[in-house]
């Protein structure tokens, strides 16, 4: 299923984040997703226990800063 390649599942954070001019909180990327995509980020399914976890797994397009879910 396309929808849980990593490949694909990173173009789309890559797209979400490039969006944003100021960057944005963990929250904020998700509200982002379900609004464009309409189903949840499938961290799970691409073998992580978080989404913090997934998001630090992609240094080349996340670049992360402190707590990412409050």
């Amino acid at each position: 299923m396309s929808k849980t390649s990593r490949e694909s599942v990173t173009k789309e954070v890559r797209s979400i984040l490039l969006a944003s001019q100021r960057g944005m909180s963990c929250r904020e990327f998700v509200r982002e997703w379900n609004e464009l995509l309409g189903y949840p980020i499938p961290h799970r399914q691409l073998g992580f226990a978080s989404l913090e976890d997934f998001l630090r797994g992609l240094p080349e397009v996340v670049d992360s800063h402190g707590r990412t879910g409050s």
